[in-house]
């Protein structure tokens, strides 16, 4: 049930070991709702930290380095709607310890900080906001499974939203402009890449399309 993710940090540890871990896809590029800055990863500064430029690849500045000790990966950064914030996934990578965080930063590299508690070999990822900017939708693999929750911008309230039996995964949220609606892959938990299946959950009924 943690296959995929377990590969996906497991490769984020060959990489750094590397010295190679560059922007890719996986790194998770975001552009920011004005389109005047790309949010990114990058090793640059020798650790996987979160970076924005310009759309011309200029004026790149670092925004998630602070200094921490260790392996860590700062990964999938994800735009709130007004372009105050950055929400992005944490992983944290040591040699008896897997697990990641939903962290957020200001636009400006200021007010770094934690949105979900640390939990050893829980995973936190696609982060995605709320229209109005006041939560955020993500999944987490803490139940068992990988299942979405909600959660205040701030970390407080944090709410399971799907049910589902062991060996299912709910990925990649995004969220309705309309707010009333969130929208997922349903797909079985094994080591290849398994077909998957769109969902949409109306938020103020709980159903499922």
């Amino acid at each position: 049930m943690k296959t995929r993710n377990t590969l996906r940090i497991g490769a984020v540890i060959i990489a750094v070991a590397a010295g190679a871990f560059a922007l890719t896809a996986s790194a998770g590029g975001s552009i920011s709702p004005m389109a005047d800055q790309i949010a990114y990863m990058s090793m640059a500064d020798g650790e996987a930290d979160i970076y924005t430029m310009s759309p011309t690849g200029f004026l790149n500045f670092n925004l998630t380095h602070d200094k921490t000790q260790g392996f860590r990966a700062d990964v999938e950064p994800a735009w709130s709607p007004t372009g105050e914030f950055v929400a992005f996934q944490r992983n944290f990578i040591k040699t008896d310890e897997f697990g990641s965080q939903l962290y957020r930063v200001a636009s400006d590299g200021t007010k770094l900080g934690p949105i979900t508690a640390p939990q050893k070999g829980v995973v936190d990822t696609h982060p995605t906001w709320s229209p109005d900017e006041d939560s955020i939708v993500f999944s987490s693999d803490r139940d068992g499974n990988f299942e979405l929750y909600m959660v205040k911008a701030s970390g407080d309230g944090l709410i399971q939203l799907t049910h589902t039996k062991l060996g299912v995964e709910n990925l990649e949220p995004a969220w309705s402009p309309d707010g009333l609606s969130i929208v997922f892959t349903r797909q079985a938990a094994t080591a290849t890449r398994s077909p998957s299946t769109l969902f949409v959950l109306r938020l103020d009924t709980n159903r499922l399309y």
